[in-house]
């Protein structure tokens, strides 16, 4: 049994722990960064130190551009506690600045203005979603669609390309129709038949989800999935992510839609894909997140081998009677030769 001294921030504790026990201890995290501590020194020092990220999150505030509204679309915006909804026309978009912008359902084609405002916006570090609908080949998005929209084609199952926090655990099902894609710019995440019906595209200091799932040809938006994969758009195009985005265990990877900046707890790197091989703290952009030992089996020191003792024994086994095998195949040769030798010398002498 040892009494183990740690820290929690600046908190002193201490917790007995018996042999080969775990302990479980409760607190409370505060916003931001959490650092635990074991403050005694071992053989093994790499797990006596963790940090929990816990980012501060701000009321997001949602506008969606439509000219005929959706309730199913709607009430999945609204269904996290911290998201403000407005509705909005395509000719009536409100000037103060939105956290994400989402287009649907647009009767005829987006002017001048409302191009040059998502424009803007995306560019200075907001979000926008483009929902596909049927007449999307032929509305003009003004150079924010991440793809060219080709034929409308039928009969599909949508497969998921990329296992990301958008992603996990949605059942997209099938799509009656959907468009074919060409020219995609971005990280695809889920196809139909190859064609891209879910893209993130980097623009500017902001990001573009292009959803290609028209409402009408699936029945998606019937699915307990549906709110809770809106609510990971949202939060994932304003900046923010569930507490497992932050926290995450040693060996896992995280892609990103273009090459960042990104402290490591050793160095700085550039790259879109992260490996998290240290524990420690990792920074991106403006988030801080977490890395910690997978598996608290990490931390045992005297682990036993998994190996197999009477594999190790066949086998040397093995090898000693290969070697005796050929021990007597060499006296066997020599004896062999000794005979024949013998044979001649007795010709030799008339004998034979």
């Amino acid at each position: 049994e040892k009494q183990v001294s740690f820290s929690v921030n600046d908190e002193q504790k201490s917790l007995s722990i018996k042999p080969l026990f775990i302990e479980p201890y409760s607190f409370k995290t505060q916003i931001g960064v959490t650092e635990v501590r074991i403050t005694e020194t071992d053989d093994f020092l790499i797990d006596n130190i963790a940090y929990i990220s816990v980012p501060e999150r701000n009321r997001i505030s949602v506008l969606l551009i439509t000219d005929k509204e959706s309730k199913y679309l709607k009430a999945a915006l609204q269904s996290s506690s911290k998201v403000d909804v407005s509705v909005t026309s395509t000719t009536a978009i409100p000037k103060r600045s939105f956290d994400v912008y989402v287009l649907h359902e647009i009767k005829e084609k987006l002017g001048k203005d409302v191009l040059a405002t998502l424009t803007r916006e995306v560019e200075e570090g907001k979000g926008l979603v483009i929902h596909a609908e049927p007449a999307s080949k032929v509305i003009d998005y003004g150079g924010l669609l991440p793809l060219e929209l080709s034929t409308y084609r039928e009969d599909a199952i949508i497969e998921i390309t990329q296992l990301t926090k958008l992603t996990k655990d949605i059942l997209f099902g099938d799509v009656r129709h959907y468009f074919s894609t060409k020219n995609e710019q971005g990280l695809s995440l889920a196809v139909a038949h190859n064609s891209s019906v879910l893209t993130v595209y980097p623009f500017g200091a902001g990001k573009i989800i292009y959803y290609g799932i028209v409402e009408d040809e699936s029945d998606f938006y019937l699915q307990p999935s549906y709110p809770i994969f809106w609510t990971n758009v949202i939060r994932y195009l304003a900046g923010q992510g569930d507490l497992g985005y932050f926290n995450v265990d040693s060996g896992s990877t995280l892609s990103l839609p273009s090459k960042k900046e990104i402290k490591t707890p050793s160095k700085t790197i550039t790259t879109n894909t992260v490996l998290f091989d240290e524990i420690g703290l990792y920074r991106i952009d403006e988030k801080v997140i977490a890395v910690a030992l997978a598996d608290e089996l990490e931390s045992d020191v005297d682990a036993v081998s998994n190996e197999d003792p009477s594999a190790s024994s066949a086998l040397e086994t093995t090898l000693a009677e290969e070697s005796k095998y050929s021990l007597e195949k060499l006296i066997l040769f020599a004896a062999g030769i000794l005979l024949l030798l013998e044979l001649l010398f007795m010709k030799l002498r008339g004998e034979v």
